[in-house]
């Protein structure tokens, strides 16, 4: 081993050389213009410990399981093969390459595959960008004698000049990182859960860029061998491999380190340590090189102690302060999202407040809270829902989703680790679960929400309760339909739905003269109107109000639509009629049904047909709650509406008609057969037509047909 300098006090630096690896090893790659046959010799001796070397040499990693990627490019593009188990002898790779004069470069990397699951290792290839992309992880639990083989990152190339070689080329694994190596000594009697190597520059991150040739970009140009695109200025280390306090860890080759390090020292009992070493320029991480360097804390006294308020739910910084029984909260890290509610394959993202230093949070009833288990291995945890059942990673290797279970398995059973900034890492035991990091995502078209992928997404964090915590109501949420009336219709009301209401009150105002007494009630806006003497159409705009003390006011507007008064006497309507003998609706919106145009709203999500009932609207997992038909186009007057439809079984819903803002008839309760009810009227009626369903249950409903007069 070489030393390369030596500091006097807390800090000895040294670094040994691995710039072709520890052992070299040669790949042979033998080309001809109808295809290339590559053959890597990868003996035991290619990834190999960094600790004590051995008689034969230093102990190889090497399991045979592992990926090694290879690569051709000819100019025109990658060509990427051999995404296999590695062996512990030798791969080979064919290409097929065409008769280009382009320069280009053949390369192989190990590990493969476990970039996209944030572990780290290579991934995506750019040539029109010129680079690979890898991970760096930030998190990294090292092995003993050695870094973390997710960081312990190798690579080979061969840049050509013209048309693609041929004859016998050889290559030679090479790191593609930087290491470290920490001798660290605590305080006696304290023992480490994790040590942060705090830098001032970003060091890892998990969508680093590697150059394999020249690329200018509108800032800079970067040469083969440049890394661009690192975001992470922390390197955790989980310390239960450590020997003799000496820690191994992988970075991004930054070079000279010019300014103070803090290194952070999260005891098992929650104790925190810190100690800034001034390196000043005298240490340095270059690619394939391990620096050493000793930390003395031996006199450090606790910095920060887990202070936690009571009565609060409080952020957790080491996973030591997890524990089974503990109630907690899933919280977004840089959001004020927490997890809510299960949907159908991922769990719904609530509001809270964080306090300003992010340490307690609080929010409403809309929150999911947690019971901490036991998980199915030693040290792994569950979470249980109020339902008693598990949350679990249920995508598979090819959906991103998280769903609950009774029974709890390697699915549902979480491996954590929690950084001192509280961003924890929770993963499924099951490791042929790829899909089983859970994460926040603020960017679907549907939402933002709580799921499970393999990477990318955001960060969270947990949350604990200590000492006891009620969830506040949450805000008033509320929706008031546009309603019609008719021209000489001297009362009317507006349907409304709102969830979480108890405790608000309503104030409504207009500033149409000809609407007054207002009112405002859970499930109803009523008020009273006078008739419209012009032939012309009118409408008034209703604000109503929401509020509560410690609340924020909640508006929300509607309008009250009223017919005019017809010229002359009205006459009966021309006969309507319409049978839905296929699926017409597929989404709400408007469809011309025999010449009238029909417009489909409410909340349901499902669209199909059944041949005896008709177009069906709705499923039991997505229903209709509240739903209208109605159409404008009707001309003439209406005294007979008649209505075929049904519902699932065991539908609990009504049906209520409306002509011009006039009840036509009585409503009528659904049933599973489909039945043809008739509304009528004894005066002429006219305007719009509308038909309101509402249920109580979550099932289907259908409509077989509509006949008007």
């Amino acid at each position: 081993m070489k030393k390369m300098m030596k500091l006097f006090g807390f800090i000895a630096v040294a670094a040994m050389s691995l710039t072709a690896c520890q052992n070299d090893i040669d790949e042979q790659v033998n080309v001809n213009n109808e295809g290339v046959t590559l053959e890597v010799v990868a003996d035991m001796g290619t990834r190999s410990y960094f600790g004590e070397k051995e008689d034969a040499g230093y102990p190889s990693t090497w399991t045979g399981n592992e990926k090694v990627q290879f690569a051709a490019n000819d100019g025109t593009g990658f060509t990427v093969t051999n995404t296999e188990s590695g062996a512990t002898t030798h791969l080979s790779a064919t290409f097929t390459t065409g008769t280009t004069t382009n320069d280009g470069v053949i390369f192989a990397m190990s590990p493969v595959g476990d970039y996209k699951n944030g572990k780290g290792g290579w991934g995506s290839y750019s040539w029109s960008y010129g680079n690979v992309y890898l991970t760096i992880p930030a998190v990294q639990t090292p092995i003993e004698q050695s870094v973390d083989e997710a960081a312990h990152i190798l690579f080979a190339e061969h840049n050509y000049e013209g048309a693609f070689p041929t004859g016998t080329i050889g290559m030679a694994f090479k790191h593609a990182l930087a290491y470290g190596k920490m001798t660290l000594t605590l305080p006696e009697g304290v023992e480490a859960s994790q040590v942060v190597l705090n830098f001032t520059q970003a060091v890892a991150g998990n969508s680093v860029k590697r150059y394999i040739k020249e690329y200018t970009d509108d800032e800079k140009t970067y040469q083969p061998g440049d890394f661009s695109g690192a975001d992470q200025n922390t390197i955790t280390l989980n310390a239960g491999n450590v020997v003799d306090g000496v820690y191994w860890f992988g970075l991004l080759p930054i070079g000279v380190v010019a300014e103070d390090m803090v290194i952070e020292v999260v005891a098992t009992n929650g104790n925190i340590y810190k100690k800034t070493i001034a390196v000043g320029g005298d240490l340095e991480f270059n690619q394939g090189v391990v620096s050493s360097f000793k930390v003395n804390m031996s006199a450090c006294t606790p910095e920060v102690t887990n202070n936690f308020v009571d009565n609060a739910y409080n952020l957790i910084t080491s996973v030591n302060d997890l524990e089974e029984g503990d109630k907690v909260v899933f919280v977004a890290h840089k959001y004020n999202k927490a997890m809510g509610a299960q949907n159908s394959n991922n769990r719904a993202s609530v509001t809270v407040v964080k306090d300003t230093e992010n340490n307690t949070v609080d929010f409403d009833t809309k929150v999911a809270i947690f019971t901490v288990e036991a998980g199915k291995t030693a040290g792994n945890f569950a979470f249980k829902t109020s339902g008693n059942k598990y949350i679990y990673a249920a995508g598979g290797t090819s959906s991103n989703h998280l769903k609950e279970e009774a029974t709890l398995s390697t699915n549902s059973s979480w491996v954590v680790s929690i950084a001192t900034n509280g961003v924890a890492t929770i993963k499924a035991e099951n490791t042929a679960t790829t899909r089983n990091w859970l994460r926040y995502n603020n960017a679907t078209t549907n939402g933002d929400l709580f799921s499970c992928y393999s990477s990318g997404q955001a960060d969270i964090c947990i949350y604990k309760l200590v000492g006891e915590y009620t969830p506040a109501d949450p805000a008033i949420e509320y929706t008031i339909a546009d309603c019609s009336i008719a021209f000489d219709a001297t009362s009317g009301s507006a349907n409304m739905t709102s969830a979480y209401a108890t405790g608000w009150s309503f104030n409504a105002t207009t500033d149409a003269a000809w609407i007054s007494n207002i009112t405002v009630a859970s499930n109803a806006v009523t008020f009273t109107s006078e008739a419209n003497e012009s032939e012309e159409a009118r409408s008034a705009t209703i604000t109503v109000v929401a509020s509560r003390e410690g609340y924020s006011d909640v508006t929300k507007t509607f309008k009250i639509n009223q017919a005019g008064k017809p010229s002359g006497d009205l006459a009966l309507g021309a006969s309507y009629s319409y049978t839905f003998a296929a699926q017409q609706f597929s989404a709400n919106g408007t469809k011309t049904l025999n010449g009238l145009a029909w417009t489909l709203a409410g909340d349901g999500g499902y669209w199909g047909y059944d041949g005896t009932k008709g177009q069906q609207l709705g499923s039991g997992s997505k229903p209709y709650k509240t739903m209208t038909l109605k159409t404008t186009g009707y001309e003439g007057g209406v005294q007979t509406i008649k209505i075929s439809t049904s519902g699932a079984k065991s539908v609990s819903a009504k049906l209520t008609v409306t002509v011009g803002g006039k009840q036509i008839g009585s409503p009528v309760s659904l049933t599973a057969t489909n039945t043809e009810y008739t509304f009528e009227s004894t005066n002429m009626l006219s305007g719009d037509i509308v038909l309101t369903y509402t249920q109580t249950s979550s099932k289907a409903i259908y409509i077989k047909s509509i006949a008007i007069n």
